[in-house]
């Protein structure tokens, strides 16, 4: 069979109008064997259609210097594409185990609706804002007085880096990272000023 299939490839890539009829009839066996892997929710004419629009991109792929036969090559390309189709149709489906939340729910108090107690977070910006300010205002002066290497860990402070991972990345002593910080301490503007 796979000198037929080889001679039908060979016929297709000529553009012969028959050999893709006869390429889907010979895999036909290959592709119903496939069908029970698909998602439950696919009409066997989907997953036909899906086969057949595969085996038409591994004829225009495959390549004999694959070491590979192209009957290998199409079901494992076959076999992949269900998969995704599976896990694609998975995403879908609720988790059986989930609880679920409405907004419009009311809280056993009674007195606000679920959607009342999610936090705003526009409510923090004008603090957020001054905050921002005051650091650039801090970086400013630190880059000014004292270099980069100090606006480099207050920087990273501020992300929350440890003085150990500090250390490591800007290559300064334990002392040194805790100098600048301290002295940076020390120069922080006033929060009444601004």
């Amino acid at each position: 069979m796979e000198n037929n299939i080889n001679e039908l490839i060979y016929l297709y890539h000529l553009r012969d109008p028959e050999a893709l009829a006869l390429l889907i009839e010979a895999y036909h066996p290959l592709t119903a064997s496939l069908q029970s892997l698909t998602p439950p929710d696919m009409e066997p004419e989907d997953y036909r259609q899906v086969a057949d629009s595969v085996l038409v991109e591994c004829l225009n792929s495959w390549r004999q210097d694959l070491n590979l036969s192209f009957s290998t090559y199409y079901k494992s390309v076959l076999v992949n594409r269900i998969r995704t189709l599976g896990r694609k149709w998975a995403r879908k489906q609720p988790d059986p185990g989930a609880t679920f939340v409405s907004l419009d729910d009311v809280l056993p108090d009674g007195d606000r609706s679920v959607h009342e107690s999610i936090e705003d977070p526009r409510v923090n910006v004008a603090r957020q804002v001054q905050a921002r300010y005051q650091l650039d205002a801090l970086y400013q002066s630190v880059c000014k007085d004292r270099g980069a290497h100090a606006a480099r860990v207050l920087s990273m402070r501020s992300m929350e880096y440890t003085l150990k991972e500090i250390c490591e990345r800007t290559g300064l002593s334990i002392g040194r990272v805790r100098y600048i910080l301290r002295d940076a301490e020390r120069q922080k503007p006033d929060p009444g000023c601004m």
